[in-house]
This record gives structure tokens, sequence and C-alpha cells, in this order.
């Protein structure tokens, strides 16, 4: 079901003011957009929201799950390929040449690609460990990726500036 269709016929149940079965195979996604608009119809309707605020509003519910619809479609792509690439990677592993099998343990990291001995390896190694104990603490909306990803620039611009 597309999002226009999920829209009009949340709009409808909103000023019938009936509540609709959904329909079989709605996942949580399609259910939020309804829920968003029906109840957004409704608080138009009963004159507790402008017309302006509404249109806004409904342009944003629709927006938003556009997005989060193409992440989630993204994804589940992504993962049937790692489903894929896992079963070729074990087939390779069991019965392919030297190279393949170097490729299977280096892709699903039995074999370590980097020398752990480098010091710049192991300064990032320590920057994710400090990161992720600092991240641990923190009560923001703020990711784990996130603090990693700005411990490890502020780690290079600090060495820029000594050096």
């Amino acid at each position: 079901m597309t999002d226009k269709e999920i829209v009009i016929m949340a709009q409808n149940d909103a000023r019938e003011k009936r509540r609709a079965v959904l329909p079989e195979g709605f996942g949580s996604l399609e259910t939020m957009l309804y829920q968003q608009i029906y109840y957004l119809c409704r608080d138009f309707d009963e004159g507790n929201i402008p017309k302006d605020d509404a249109r806004r509003l409904k342009t944003q519910y629709i927006s938003e799950y556009g997005q989060i619809k193409l992440k989630q479609d993204v994804y589940c792509d992504h993962m049937r390929r790692m489903v894929k690439i896992s079963q070729l990677l074990t087939e390779a592993d069991k019965n392919g040449c030297e190279i393949c099998k170097r490729i299977s343990r280096v892709f699903d990291g039995r074999e370590v690609v980097c020398d752990t001995s480098d010091k710049t390896h192991g300064m990032l190694v320590e920057i994710i460990r400090k990161a992720k104990q600092d991240y641990s603490q923190d009560y923001t909306d703020r990711t784990e990726d996130d603090y990693i990803a700005e411990a490890v620039l502020n780690a290079g611009y600090r060495q820029e500036v000594q050096e």
C-alpha cells in the first residue's frame, strides 16, 4: 500500500469517526503513518489545529514516512545481499582456492588485515575505547557512533596542532 493510499484511508476513517481495521501486512511503519494522519484529521475537524499547521504536519509526516521507508528498504536489501555473500563465502571457505579462503577469513574478521603493532592503530583503539566509556555515561540523544566519530576527529585535530 502506498503512502497516498494510507493517507486517504486515514482521512476517510477520521472524517467518518470510525476506526478502520488495518489491512493484513500493515507493518509498524504503515501503522505509524496511519495513526499520525488519523489523529491529525480528527484534531483538525474538531478545530484543535489551524489549517496551515495541519497541512504542514501532514507534509512532515508523509516526508518522514518516505525517508524511513527508504532507509528500511535499503537496509532490507543490504541484509539480503549480506546473506547471499555469507553463503558464497562459506562455500569459498570450504571448496575454494587459498586466495578465496583468505578472502573469506578477512571478510568475516577471522584474519586481521592491519598490523596491530602499528602505533596509529593502537592510538585509534585507545580513542575508541575511551569514547565508548564516555558514551556509557552520557544521557543525551547522541549515538555511540557519533561519540566515536567526534573523538577520532578531535584526536586528529589535536595531533595536527601539536605538530
